[in-house]
């Protein structure tokens, strides 16, 4: 009888605990602490502060789907490492947001300052002696810091002949406008 009550109560300890546990809402950007909007507003900044580095190029092609990149574990493993201003919970709530688990979503624009058009990975055009090269730009969730001034993206151009790469930025906002304060590259080919 004696084992079944503790057995009990250790049972009910436990259940009271899986509330102790990190969860998206906890550290997720769109838990209670912020404005979901805000958030968003947030993230279509840091998208286009980010994409718009590239209009020099003319249209700037976009993946239309949000790539969902932690990456292979010694790429996130080195990425953090290499990041030493990032937040404790930046690098939380991007693994959360970033959860291969997770449906992937689609873009239903992209707020970028020039011309841009959706282009999956179906539509490259990248072959060699080609003066053009359709080559889009992908761009992960993004993950905040718990005050919403920090920021962690992975952004990758998806083309092989055409010089593709991958890096995590890590921006901060300073007196209302986000900044790549530091970056990895993770791959490049």
């Amino acid at each position: 009888m004696r084992a079944m009550v503790l057995f009990l109560a250790l049972a009910v300890f436990l259940g009271s605990c899986t509330e102790l546990r990190a969860t998206p809402e906890m550290v997720s950007p769109t838990s209670a602490r912020a404005d979901p909007e805000e958030i968003e507003r947030a993230e279509q900044d840091i998208y286009r502060f980010v994409a718009s580095q590239f209009c020099d190029e003319g249209v700037v092609y976009i993946h239309p789907e949000v790539a969902l990149y932690p990456g292979y574990d010694s790429d996130i493993e080195r990425a953090h490492s290499e990041l030493p201003d990032m937040a404790p919970e930046t690098w939380e709530s991007y693994q959360l947001v970033n959860d291969p688990a997770q449906q992937v979503t689609p873009f239903s624009d992209f707020p970028v300052d020039c011309s841009y058009e959706f282009a999956s990975s179906n539509t490259q055009g990248c072959y060699t002696g080609e003066s053009t090269c359709i080559a889009p730009y992908g761009f992960s969730q993004i993950g905040f810091d718990q005050a919403g001034t920090q920021a962690l993206v992975y952004m990758y151009r998806d083309c092989s002949e055409c010089a593709g790469w991958g890096a995590l930025f890590l921006l901060e906002k300073d007196d209302g406008v986000w900044r790549i304060i530091d970056s990895v590259e993770l791959w490049f080919s």
